[in-house]
C-alpha cells in the first residue's frame, strides 16, 4: 500500500464517524401521568401514545396528555394493556377482566364482561378481537373463550 494512503487512512481512523443518534423523553406524574406505575405503552395509527396505568389510561398528542379513568368510562382503573383492530378501536385489558373499548371519543364496555369475568375467575385475561368477523377470542390462564 502506498504511503500516502496509509496516512490518509490513519488520519480518518482518527475522527469518529456518528452513527445513528435517538432521543428518549421520561414522563412522570408531574407531566400528567396519573400514576409512576405504567404496564404498557403503545402507539395507535393515528399516532397517540397511550399510557396503560394503574390509575387509568393516558392518551397523548405528543404536547398534552388526557387521562381517563372509570368516571369516563373505563371498567377498571388497572388497565394492563391495549389492543387496536381492524375498525381503529382501542381494546383495554384491565385488571378485572372487564374489557372496553374507545370508539369516537368514548368509552364502551364490552357487552358479554359478565360471563368474561365469570369464566376468568380472578385469572388476567388476554383477548384477540378480530373485527371482520365480529368476534372476540380470549385466553384465562389455560383456557380459552
Amino acid at each position: 500500500m502506498p504511503r500516502p494512503v496509509l496516512i490518509l487512512l490513519l488520519v480518518l481512523a482518527g475522527y469518529s464517524s456518528p452513527g445513528q443518534s435517538f432521543t428518549t423523553f421520561n414522563y412522570s406524574i408531574e407531566d400528567g401521568l396519573p400514576s409512576s406505575e405504567v404496564y404498557e405503552i403503545f402507539e395507535d395509527r393515528n399516532g397517540f401514545i397511550w399510557f396503560a396505568t394503574d390509575h387509568g389510561v393516558v392518551k397523548f398528542d405528543g404536547e398534552k396528555m388526557r387521562v381517563y379513568q372509570v368516571k369516563d368510562g373505563l371498567t377498571d382503573p388497572v388497565v394492563f394493556g391495549f389492543q387496536e383492530d381492524e375498525k381503529g378501536r382501542i381494546w383495554f385489558r384491565t385488571f378485572s377482566g372487564r374489557l372496553c373499548y374507545y370508539e369516537a371519543g368514548k368509552f364502551v364496555p364490552y357487552p358479554y364482561n359478565d360471563q368474561i369475568v365469570k369464566i376468568a375467575r380472578n385469572g388476567l385475561v388476554h383477548f384477540a378481537y378480530l373485527a371482520d368477523r365480529d368476534e372476540m377470542w380470549f385466553s384465562v390462564r389455560n383456557r380459552v373463550g
